[in-house]
């Protein structure tokens, strides 16, 4: 066997493992945690100024917390994945399990170029 020979094999394997483990993920290097209650703009629809989409945020309220308390809530969420824009949001929460929920597509706004 050749060097080359023994040398492709190892190649493949380094390129194949090279996403997985070890590191920070995307979100968690490119979007650092913000602090709760900090701005978050809510939309019904997709925004209209440039972003960078993070994930679902997802609020899970009991039925006794006012619809403004629940959207604080996945507004913290939002807060927690270090987006600033949540779209996808509709009012009022839907009824899920005795509590109520709301979730939409957090987002960090991109600098206009």
């Amino acid at each position: 066997m050749t060097r080359v020979d023994l040398l492709v094999p190892v190649a493949a394997l380094l390129v194949a493992c090279g996403g997985a483990g070890g590191g920070k993920s995307r979100t968690q290097a490119d979007f650092p945690p913000r602090p709760r209650n900090c701005p978050v703009e809510v939309l019904e629809s997709s925004p209209t100024v440039p972003t960078q989409n993070i994930g679902t945020a997802v609020a899970r309220c009991t039925a006794d917390i006012d619809d403004a308390a629940c959207m604080r809530q996945l507004q913290d969420e939002v807060c927690a994945l270090g987006g600033d824009v949540v779209w996808g949001v509709s009012m009022p929460p839907k009824v899920v399990e005795g509590g109520k929920q709301l979730s939409g597509r957090a987002a960090k706004r991109r600098p206009a170029k």
